[in-house]
């Protein structure tokens, strides 16, 4: 039974090459862009891949790609995601022989510099659905997810063979992704006032989440390395918002 693919994009486009390369084997591949770039696209094209061009909300585009995909069944896979060989022929055999499941939670391994986060894993995703049960949202967070209607199974995390690969960016990568990401998303937030407190403690926060809450701490030097680079981007982002208030409203909005 063939399976597509939908891979949805973003401005961080360094991994996407690899990322087709791991799904060439599928049926079809759906592009679902959210700010990647033209050179990318042409990339994707030239692989013969499909480009959404679909209008609305991003969740809306992610919708009509899932309509317009031929297959019952339905890969998703984000920007910076890859699949093992042995996933495909998994998920093949795994539909022949099931009728009553609509979802298939896969399990993923997230990396930093190349280093396997183990203690994350098996950070089971909803990845694997059946078409006609299946929507994608957006959270309160402001991040989408897909939701199923009806039962869905998960892979054992023990077959960490079949498991999804968040790739990671070297360092060089990561400061180019803080700076574009942070640009858009200062642009894109609804935030009115930076407090100093919030300037200050956002980035500390976010430094002890990663550091201590996720473990960073458990892979010494590139743990610390890890959460550093989320507490910059944090702090990029906050003093982006800032600046963009201060050109935007003449000096109104002020730091406690």
């Amino acid at each position: 039974m063939p399976i597509s693919a939908i891979v949805t994009t973003k401005e961080d486009t360094m991994h996407l090459e690899k990322v087709l390369d791991s799904l060439k084997h599928c049926h079809e591949i759906f592009i679902v862009d959210n700010g990647a770039s033209e050179k990318f696209l042409e990339l994707a094209r030239n692989k013969g891949c499909t480009i959404c061009t679909h209008t609305g909300t991003f969740e809306d585009r992610v919708n009509a790609a899932i309509q317009d995909a031929p297959s019952n069944w339905l890969l998703m896979i984000d920007h910076n995601e890859t699949i093992s060989p042995e996933l495909l022929p998994y998920l093949e055999e795994y539909i022949e022989n099931t009728d009553h499941v609509h979802g298939l939670y896969i399990p993923r391994k997230s990396f930093i510099l190349n280093r396997w986060r183990k203690s994350l894993y098996p950070d089971y995703q909803l990845r694997f659905v059946r078409k006609i049960h299946t929507r994608f949202v957006k959270r309160k967070n402001g991040k989408g997810e897909f939701l199923v209607t009806g039962k869905t199974d998960r892979i054992p995390a023990s077959m960490e063979n079949l498991a999804l690969n968040q790739l990671s960016h070297s360092l060089s990568g990561a400061f180019d992704l803080i700076n574009t990401a942070s640009t858009k998303l200062a642009n894109d937030t609804k935030l009115n006032h930076i407090s100093f407190m919030r300037l200050f403690f956002s980035p500390l926060k976010e430094f002890c989440k990663q550091y201590f809450i996720t473990g960073g701490i458990f892979y010494g030097r590139t743990g610390f390395v890890f959460a550093v680079n989320h507490a910059i981007f944090t702090y990029v982002k906050l003093a982006k918002i800032y600046e963009s208030r201060l050109k935007t409203e003449e000096g109104l909005i002020t730091i406690d």
